[in-house]
């Protein structure tokens, strides 16, 4: 990351914290539009949309971060809660996606653990966020 998506990732971490989901659509717009596509910009607003209560606009912008391999761990994480949430799950999609993320359990990368990590934690799950910090630790020692 470049010293001003830090900032901007320190903004999205705290309109999260605080509950301002539609100021970190906002600001990952505006992001988006300045630097071009980002896979990471373009997850944190998808994510905004699901804690919203809009799974199905979730997914519309997680798929337009598909095959971004920095993100790809965190990206099918947050697929699979999002389509859980949809008021008619695809049970295809939900397999698919738990399959994924069985093989990329071992192979995520940095990055994709990080953001994995703060995706649970922003999602409320601070157990499985602790997880995720532990293994990206264990990434630092390696």
């Amino acid at each position: 990351f470049t010293m001003a998506e830090r900032e901007t990732m320190a903004f999205i971490n705290y309109y999260a914290n605080q509950g301002f989901k539609r100021q970190i659509q906002t600001i990952c717009a505006d992001t988006l539009n300045k630097r071009g596509e980002d896979p990471v910009f373009r997850f944190w607003k998808a994510w905004s949309h699901d804690a919203e209560g809009n799974p199905n606009e979730a997914l519309r912008e997680y798929a337009l971060a598909e095959g971004k391999r920095e993100i790809a761990f965190a990206l099918n994480t947050a697929m699979l809660h999002s389509h859980k949430r949809c008021k008619l799950i695809d049970q295809e999609a939900v397999d698919t996606l738990e399959a994924k993320l069985a093989v990329d359990d071992k192979n995520a990368t940095e990055q994709a653990l990080v953001q994995t990590a703060l995706f649970h934690w922003h999602s409320g799950d601070h157990a499985k966020a602790r997880t995720y910090v532990q293994k990206v630790a264990e990434y630092a020692d390696e």
